[in-house]
């Protein structure tokens, strides 16, 4: 059938004018020729009316170091009446890693690379941008082996088309020469669509997606996992959880960042919280405190090692709520004595805090007789084992029969003490017995380094609860006992440590390692005293690099951290060096964080080694920001005062599923308060 519209022929000549003029005009709004049509276009771009214009681009390559904000920087470059839209499309992918193809591929790389001349100073400049092309290469591959392998992510052939909009004029073309030198600058490679406008929008139409594979040649296919595609398909992250506590605001999108604390009293709760001083970590802890202390079903309890941090706070909620500050500090004497067994009501805890009561008792003693006479005499265990055991039995404490229990009521651990010197005086009586005249189970007690190890032993425990009269140099130690109530009826309790400007060396490593079991020790009945009443404690380990410095504690922390998952714990784990906890993970607690707020770190390298720990190697780019992004030119006016953006920001990770960087904004005159002043004074009257 002949078409009623007869074909248009152009001379050679005229037709390339065309096309040469097309060329260098497709940048100016104002062609070309202006129509009343609803919609027509010309080869590079599409019109309505008179007035209103679209430009179309595809972003065909991303730099190495794509900043997570591209999109919203490209569309505040628009000026006024101008509009910037992103259309992606997604294709679920798989690389064959054993295709001859890829393995071709890999091989011609290692081989251009073994003929490559080697880079020096004096041939840099030659070479710069062949070795930069190399190592991206290389990082792309241990990158997408990495997600494909380790973390078992999904793979996705990317593709997206920019669109900028408005009113033909100045502002549109100011418009598209800045966001094309904004591109440049940042290594975004974004190419104009000059030719099958009509294919090119069937493609990405989300009313057809028609890939033809004429597009598909001039698109640039970008293969990404899952966890990147949120990022990349976002300019604005949102608001991020429903409901909870707020961990702050966006500094991106503006919105507010929610997380809920135990969503069920099974989840884990271990949450790193780590920034350099000066860097807004205890600001952030103490703006969680106070919205966790407010509900009635959170208990609150902080570890803080420098001592005098959390008072104010401390004072603040005690004008509505019961609060106690227990001084822990070296020569104060303030300690738990963990010999009773607690009953709760509740069977299962009740079992709990009977091996509660044995194992912190063995705990304390150990400490005091010191890990080097444990380890050097094989005889020390099975002595600490058998005072202990005799205690309980002379109680009427029967392991089995819950009943008796109750008969530890009154019991202390100098009662304890007394069968070490028990066993002490056994030995005196058995001086020279023949050991036909003992029990088989007896016979040990002969022996010259039962005896050597026991006189050790008792010598060790005289310095702790002889009086000073009778060598107990160090009986200071035991001088004000915490009693059950004041740990249980407490909505707070704080256990000040008095460090401030101390260093382990300064300090008596036995008492300090007594103060830190004894606030475990309370750290734990605090746990199941509320969960027996319905509800949680969440624990504050502040300056937690500093905890299992002195002996015994180690493995003492490690347990309320690794065991507070059936207890419905809440734990706060804050630090100023995460280097410490990277180099020495005594806690094993990168094993078990389930979120993390991480701010301005100084070291490069261990901001690296943090991301790689955490497993978002991907995240570290927004995390270098905190320290290269100060007062650049996305500040902003605060009290009158230039601040970026990423000052005192927190990169937060929240259940492992979604990440945000976030900053805690507060009224000056509440952020300038006593409760949130770093290193205030307080003298607390006696």
């Amino acid at each position: 059938m002949k078409s009623k519209y007869p074909d248009i022929k152009l001379p050679a000549s005229q037709f390339w004018k065309s096309f040469l003029m097309n060329h260098f005009r497709r940048d100016s709004s104002a062609y070309p020729k202006l129509r009343d049509y609803n919609f027509y276009a010309s080869p590079n771009a599409t019109m309505s009316g008179k007035n209103l214009i679209n430009f179309y681009y595809t972003i065909d390559g991303y730099p190495s170091e794509t900043p997570i904000d591209f999109r919203a920087n490209i569309r505040n470059i628009a000026k006024v009446d101008v509009r910037v839209s992103f259309i992606s499309t997604f294709e679920p992918t798989k690389i064959d890693w054993d295709s001859p193809q890829l393995r071709s591929k890999i091989k011609i790389w290692q081989n251009m690379e073994e003929d490559s001349e080697e880079v020096t100073s004096y041939n840099y400049f030659k070479n710069v941008n062949s070795l930069a092309s190399r190592e991206r290469r290389k990082a792309s591959l241990v990158y997408l082996a990495d997600a494909c392998k380790k973390r078992k992510r999904n793979l996705f052939k990317y593709r997206t088309m920019m669109i900028v909009s408005g009113y033909r004029g100045e502002n549109f073309d100011k418009s598209i020469f800045e966001i094309n030198e904004y591109c440049k600058t940042i290594g975004l490679q974004i190419t104009r669509v000059e030719e099958d406008m009509v294919e090119f929008l069937k493609a990405f139409s989300p009313f057809s997606i028609q890939l033809t594979s004429d597009v598909l040649k001039q698109v640039g296919n970008n293969t990404i996992p899952d966890e990147q595609i949120a990022r990349l398909c976002n300019y604005s992250q949102g608001k991020i959880g429903k409901s909870g506590i707020m961990f702050g605001t966006d500094i991106h999108s503006g919105y507010t960042v929610y997380k809920q604390i135990k969503k069920r009293d099974v989840d884990a709760e271990n949450i790193l919280i780590t920034a350099e001083t000066g860097g807004g970590k205890s600001y952030f802890i103490k703006y969680l405190i106070l919205q966790l202390i407010a509900y009635d079903y959170f208990n609150g309890t902080i570890n803080d090692i420098e001592g005098s941090e959390y008072l104010p706070l401390a004072n603040y909620i005690s004008h509505n709520d019961k609060v106690v500050v227990l001084n822990m500090a070296e020569g104060q004497g303030c300690y738990y004595d963990p010999v009773e067994i607690r009953r709760t009501g509740v069977e299962s805890l009740d079992t709990d805090l009977f091996s509660f009561s044995k194992s912190f008792t063995s705990t304390m003693f150990r400490v005091l007789i010191g890990e080097k006479l444990l380890n050097d005499n094989e005889w020390a265990e099975k002595i600490v084992n058998n005072a202990i055991a005799s205690a309980y039995s002379e109680m009427g404490v029967v392991d089995t029969d819950m009943s008796t229990w109750d008969n530890s009521q009154g019991y202390d651990l100098f009662f304890v003490y007394s069968k070490f010197k028990g066993l002490y005086q056994e030995c005196i009586n058995l001086k020279g017995a023949d050991e036909s005249d003992l029990d088989l189970n007896d016979i040990y007690k002969l022996n010259p380094d039962y005896r050597d190890a026991l006189d050790k032993v008792v010598a060790k425990l005289t310095e702790y609860f002889e009086p000073f009269e009778k060598g107990g140099i160090h009986s200071d130690v035991f001088r004000e006992r915490v009693t059950l109530k004041d740990i249980t009826s407490a909505k707070l309790l704080v256990n000040s440590f008095g460090m401030e400007g101390k260093s382990p060396t300064t300090v008596d490593k036995t008492q300090m390692a007594l103060s830190q079991i004894s606030a475990a020790n309370i750290s734990y009945l605090r746990s199941i005293f509320s969960k027996a009443q319905g509800k949680f404690n969440f624990k504050v380990w502040e300056e937690f690099q500093r905890w299992g410095q002195f002996p015994g504690s180690a493995m003492t922390i490690k347990t309320a951290i690794t065991g507070g998952r059936k207890l419905g714990d809440v734990n706060f784990i804050a630090t100023n060096n995460v280097k410490e906890l990277l180099d020495n993970d005594r806690f094993a607690i990168f094993d078990n964080i389930t979120s993390f707020a991480v701010g301005s770190i100084a070291s490069q390298s261990t901001r690296r080694r943090l991301c790689e720990e955490l497993s978002v190697l991907n995240l570290l780019p927004e995390l270098d920001k905190t320290v290269l992004s100060k007062g650049n030119a996305e500040s902003f006016e605060s009290d009158n005062v230039l601040q970026s953006k990423y000052d005192k920001a927190f990169l937060i990770n929240l259940d492992k599923s979604v990440s945000t960087m976030t900053r805690v904004e507060l009224p000056s005159h509440i952020s300038n308060s006593a409760i949130f002043k770093t290193g205030v004074d307080i003298r607390k009257e006696k």
